[in-house]
């Protein structure tokens, strides 16, 4: 069995040495850059001496991932415990031998070298002896030092020499504050069978016998020897000091007791020169060989560390947590140890950092899933059934739930059994006392208020996802917008107003929308888009409610001092058209007058100077787009009044008010070119398309530091000429029986 065991090196950056301090006395501290301890300080008495645990030491423990079994010699100071424990790890002087009166090893020292098998790691340990100079009068430190070693180790050697006497049963008096100085369990009254579950293995070695104490004859050794220590070392004697040791040893320590033995080492009475391997009787070498390597030797009897539960074994990991609360406990007036309690300390602890890893193993994994620039969608749309690419949320859940799963898997399996149900899970009372890790769990991956995601990990990647969806968003629109030549239009349609232009924005518009709103992806596509088209609001208002000239106007009869004007709807936004406005001047004159305001598509104007010729002007009327105008030039007007104020550029303010409206000229007009008296005619396309050319240009405001901005106003221009006669005041529908508005029947083409 000795030979399923390999040498594991466990030292590092942090300790070079052989042996490391695991605990000391208070009044010592470890010099890592000297490899030794130093004294700290003078203790008046032992008694005020407390334990304190060695970091380095405990960091090399935590390295351990694997279970622990802890092999762990203590007895008389001056015994050889040191020389023999360095020899179960095949390494003599491991541990610091002592060749004076003076104790060597001062509190519990762990071996850089442990042993590794397949099912755990071997870890050794030793002791401060019991009886040092120091360590002489009250027993309270000498209780402390064997409390942490029992508590901390699965095998305890108690090394003295020769055959036991009564003497040595009065020094071991420790072991008789055992029972007080442990408690099994939290709430309830120690039972010495439930030590027995958990104490280590109890084996007393004999050291430098010459006479065994057992017939060679009567049976073998080992029975021999455990049948010596238990019907004569442990038996009652009547001396209340001895018997409380040996009720101590053979009610707590988990039954049958071993015992062993050993004969000097060399010829030298004080161990001396045993440094050197040479110097070690053969005899001595071949007895402590078959006690550490034989069949039924250490290495074959020792086993992993349990926790109080007796189904998890303990890591490297979990010893060290459980070395600081035992101390801890040890140190504090009034506390004792429990193996209860410390063990769900650490259970809770290694469910908290279950937690945390499975916490780092999600952020991975969400990481690796999103590591593309293209945003995904938070969640699948309630209409969707199907949803072929994987969103944020449906990630989330799929690897939420696994990991939340493992760590439930976790603490099932963690958590100690019911002693009345060994096969159910743990107590509600020991449930409650971990729940919340499982919560912490949750809300170190998502915490929510009110159903929204603002913190924990996955807050982390929603932002991330929505500033990728706001960039991928934007880019798309802009792309969307040049590619379709929205913007460039929309100019195009301020400089020279021409409502199929007017109209093409409008439709390209939709159609950006429509593409936008089909390719855009992730949760800022409503964000982006309400921003984005926000700023086209104002613009397709102006554009929708300015409707086109009226179409096909002309004089369609006239009298001596009067014509009849006609018009049909305009063709872009006819229902924009509410109203129609009718001017006229003289020819070559500047100044036009208004003849009226009309919802119908004709109308009479009067009161003409007979063989004079006017021009006629007929004008689209939209109540918003002039609304809209008088709210733009009070903006305007606060605005240059507040920037003359401040003393400041209203840059900001200006854009806004630019690019709220473009084209807002109000009216869209028709104007007609005829002559009192002389029949009315229709220009060709041609003279038509020559008259459209010569556009006016009409300015409708001005901006700080900006240039006018002008619409342009597109009309046909009619002649007439000719004796109509006496215009009907009613209004006449174009057709082509109505076309004859004279008593002389000429006919007069619109």
């Amino acid at each position: 069995m000795a030979g399923r065991f390999s040498l594991l090196d466990l030292k590092t950056e942090l300790c070079k040495d052989l042996a490391i301090p695991l605990v000391l006395p208070s009044n010592y501290e470890w010099s890592k850059e000297a490899g030794s301890i130093v004294k700290s300080r003078e203790s008046s008495s032992p008694d005020t001496l407390e334990l304190r645990p060695v970091e380095e030491a405990l960091e090399l423990l935590e390295t351990i991932n694997k279970p622990v079994a802890v092999l762990a010699i203590c007895g008389p100071y001056r015994t050889g415990k040191s020389f023999f424990i360095s020899r179960v790890v095949e390494k003599p002087g491991t541990f610091m031998l002592g060749h004076s009166m003076e104790a060597c090893t001062r509190g519990i020292w762990v071996s850089t070298t442990a042993l590794e098998c397949e099912e755990f790691v071997l870890l050794v340990l030793d002791t401060e002896g019991i009886g040092a100079v120091e360590g002489e009068g009250p027993e309270s430190f000498t209780t402390k030092l064997l409390v942490a070693t029992i508590l901390l180790s699965s095998f305890l050697i108690y090394n003295s020499t020769e055959v036991p006497k009564q003497a040595d049963l009065q020094q071991m008096s420790s072991f008789a504050h055992l029972s007080t100085a442990i408690n099994v369990r939290e709430k309830k009254q120690n039972d010495p069978k439930e030590f027995q579950k958990y104490f280590p293995k109890f084996m007393w070695l004999l050291r430098d016998v010459t006479n065994p104490p057992y017939d060679d004859e009567e049976e073998d050794e080992n029975s021999a020897l455990t049948k010596y220590l238990t019907e004569v070392v442990l038996t009652p004697t009547g001396q209340k000091d001895c018997d409380s040791v040996i009720a101590a040893i053979t009610t707590l320590f988990p039954q049958p007791l071993l015992c062993d033995w050993l004969p000097y080492p060399n010829d030298e009475p004080q161990n001396s020169n045993l440094d050197n391997e040479d110097n070690i009787e053969e005899e001595f070498t071949e007895k402590s060989d078959q006690i550490i390597n034989g069949e039924r030797g250490i290495k074959a009897s020792v086993s992993p560390k349990v926790g109080f539960d007796q189904q998890l074994p303990v890591t490297g990991g979990d010893l060290a947590e459980l070395a600081r609360l035992y101390i801890k406990a040890i140190n504090q007036k009034g506390s004792v140890p429990s193996l209860e309690g410390s063990w769900k300390a650490v259970i809770k602890l290694k469910l908290t950092k279950e937690a945390e890893a499975l916490v780092a193993k999600y952020e991975e994994e969400m990481a690796s899933e999103l590591c593309g620039e293209e945003p995904l969608e938070e969640a699948i749309p309630e209409e969707d059934s199907i949803q072929s690419r994987p969103t944020l949320m449906g990630l989330h859940e799929s690897i939420f739930t696994v990991k939340r799963q493992i760590l439930v898997e976790k603490v099932v399996q963690m958590l100690p059994r019911s002693s009345e149900s060994p096969t159910s899970p743990c107590r509600p009372e020991e449930r409650e006392d971990v729940r919340d890790v499982i919560g912490r769990f949750e809300l170190a991956i998502a915490t929510r208020e009110g159903g929204v995601v603002k913190s924990g990990v996955l807050h982390k990647f929603i932002t991330q996802n929505m500033k990728k969806s706001e960039k991928h968003c934007d880019e798309l629109w802009q792309r969307l917008e040049k590619e379709a030549e929205v913007q460039t239009n929309y100019t195009r349609a301020l400089n020279k107003y021409d409502p199929n232009i007017c109209a093409q924005v409008l439709q390209d518009l939709e159609n950006l929308k429509i593409d936008f709103n089909m390719s855009a992806i992730g949760p800022a596509r409503e964000g982006v888009f309400k921003s984005r088209s926000d700023k086209w609001t104002d613009r397709e208002v102006a554009l929708r409610c300015i409707p086109g000239p009226p179409t096909d106007a002309a004089v369609v009869g006239k009298s001596k001092d009067a014509m009849k004007l006609q018009w049909d709807l305009p063709k872009i936004n006819p229902e924009a058209a509410t109203r129609y406005i009718v001017e006229f001047r003289k020819a070559g004159k500047n100044a036009w007058q208004k003849s009226t305001e009309t919802s119908e598509q004709w109308h009479i104007v009067r009161k003409l100077k007979s063989n004079t010729r006017y021009e006629f002007r007929v004008s689209s009327w939209n109540e918003e787009a002039e609304r809209v105008k008088r709210n733009i030039e009070e903006m305007l007007r606060k605005a240059r009044e507040e920037g003359l104020k401040g003393g400041t550029r209203l840059g900001k303010f200006e854009r806004t008010i630019l690019s709220a409206i473009g084209f807002l000229g109000g009216t869209a007009v028709a104007p007609l070119l005829a002559t009192v008296g002389v029949p009315a005619l229709t220009l060709d396309s041609k003279k038509a398309a020559e008259a459209a050319a010569a556009c006016v240009s009409i300015p409708f405001f001005a901006t700080l530091g900006a240039p006018i901005v002008g619409g342009t106003v597109a009309y046909h221009v009619m002649q007439a000429t000719g004796d109509v006669g006496d215009l009907e005041e009613r209004y006449v529908p174009r057709s082509p029986d109505a076309q004859s508005l004279n008593s002389s029947g000429s006919t007069i083409s619109a």
